[in-house]
């Protein structure tokens, strides 16, 4: 632990010598970690020795609330219905994924068992939240800087769907290229942490790997189905029943008080 403090103490002074100005932001991160790791630790502890699958299902719901409200806080505009929908996307993507393959590999333990459950639903909801927020980040572009491409596209025939279709699927390449990376070097450059854990507790490198490959395929198909149903949701919110986005109805209403005041106010100069 003190050999780590000081590697991030380093991490400061190298800063500061550099003036790139991170020391503050390191020391606020490396607190929080301390004091949320310490936390964490606590109450795990307590929820282990409880063997409630009512405690773990509880568990669940509080990290699918965090890990939504986590989504708001790297989008600029829209957090509301953005709250709304990574809550739904995570229920969609993570919660039937996790929960049966819980069932298949814990058996009767999956839910009494928070040691074992609570790890494997963090792991998911974590990639899934990433696929999800970085989807939502697309969105957002598309709303604010390609509309024009997708009105061209409907104007000349093209469905809703059809008009966004080479947006959305940028949108979601970007959201699994993360996932797709890190199964592409998982054994030969990096060694999952879970893995890692399992082989330092004495666990045969073997199972490790096969229970790796379970973690690993349920995290593309939890984050690929949260992102899919991250993008559904926004298609059927921002595109109303005549096809054209709500969001450019509000750009152009906007813009329209945003004349009107303009030429109240040089009005009232020119009578001056």
């Amino acid at each position: 632990m003190a050999l780590a403090s000081v590697l991030v103490l380093a991490t400061m002074g190298i800063s500061r010598w550099l003036k790139f100005d991170l020391e503050k932001d390191l020391a606020v991160a490396s607190i929080r970690t301390v004091l949320q790791l310490a936390f964490v630790g606590f109450a795990l502890s307590w929820i282990f020795t409880q063997r409630q699958a009512w405690i773990t299902l509880l568990i669940f719901v509080l990290m699918s609330l965090i890990a939504a409200h986590t989504v708001t806080t790297r989008v600029k505009s829209f957090k509301r219905q953005f709250f709304i929908f990574a809550l739904i996307s995570l229920a969609i993507g993570v919660w039937p994924t996790g929960l049966l393959m819980l069932h298949f590999i814990f058996k009767n333990q999956a839910l009494t068992s928070g040691q074992l459950a609570i790890p494997f639903f963090g792991l998911l909801l974590g990639n899934a939240l990433n696929g999800i927020s970085l989807a939502f980040l697309g969105i957002e572009k598309l709303l604010t800087e390609s509309l024009e491409e997708s009105e061209t596209l409907r104007a000349l025939g093209a469905t809703p769907w059809e008009s966004a279709h080479r947006l959305y699927q940028l949108i979601i390449k970007n959201a699994l290229t993360p996932i797709i990376n890190a199964m592409t070097v998982v054994g030969v450059v990096s060694l999952p942490g879970m893995m890692a854990g399992q082989i330092l507790s004495g666990t045969s490198p073997l199972l490790a790997a096969k229970m790796q490959m379970v973690v690993m395929f349920s995290i593309t198909f939890s984050a690929f189905i949260g992102s899919l149903a991250a993008i559904g949701l926004c298609h059927l919110h921002f595109f109303n029943s005549n096809y054209w986005l709500n969001f450019r109805q509000h750009i152009n209403r906007f813009k329209y008080l945003l004349t009107s005041s303009f030429q109240v106010i040089k009005t009232s100069g020119k009578r001056k």
